[in-house]
């Protein structure tokens, strides 16, 4: 199975941090710095869900497969549902035609609540005898329309949002400093020791 891609189709309207909590975070009394400081805030929250494979704050994704398999790991959970479903299943004919996957030709499994999910593909011709022939898989690419993240910023967990503030920190007090060798497109030691029981086992970099 190959993920090829998978992008942000409705972002978040909010950050993991604040940039109140951010200053605080590094004893910022001042206020010259607050635009660069929120850009710091969403550079690194981007960088730790790459990072991670998960999303923080609730968005909408547009996952592609090709190759796939019978059960797909959906990326960058926690994964909500609508009603018990993701938002669409869509399918890619060999002949570039699309059709939407009706919700009785799959099911989603995984722990009930804002967890890791999976969605099971069936037979599109007969989902009711739940065959899977050979040429089945493989045989188109796949769409899937899907919420994820944990919630607000309040539901996401301390130790990720600690993280961010350690990476938003050394940023920023590296910023001017190019002779230290530091890298601002990667994540302090400290901050990945911080969180990495958090990384999924599919990390999309």
């Amino acid at each position: 199975m190959v993920l090829f891609d998978s992008t942000v189709s409705v972002a978040p309207t909010t950050e993991p941090v604040t940039t109140a909590e951010a200053k605080a975070y590094m004893r910022i009394s001042f206020a010259t710095d607050d635009a660069e400081i929120l850009s710091l805030i969403k550079g690194a929250t981007t960088h730790i869900e790459r990072w991670l494979g998960r999303s923080l704050i609730t968005q909408t994704r547009i996952s592609y497969w090709t190759d796939h398999e019978r059960i797909i790991k959906l990326p960058y959970g926690p994964i909500q549902l609508t009603a018990g479903d993701v938002v669409s299943v869509t399918r890619k004919n060999q002949d570039q035609s699309t059709l939407l996957v009706l919700n009785s030709s799959y099911y989603v499994q995984g722990p009930t609540g804002i967890s890791e999910k999976y969605i099971e593909v069936f037979d599109f011709s007969e989902p009711s005898k739940g065959q899977y022939p050979p040429e089945f898989f493989g045989s188109w690419d796949m769409e899937i329309v899907h919420v994820c993240g944990y919630g607000a910023a309040s539901a996401v967990p301390e130790d990720i949002r600690t993280a961010i503030l350690m990476t938003v920190s050394t940023w920023y007090e590296n910023r001017n400093d190019i002779t230290q060798g530091v890298n601002l497109q990667e994540l302090p030691a400290n901050a990945m020791s911080k969180i990495w029981s958090y990384k999924s086992a599919q990390t999309i970099l």
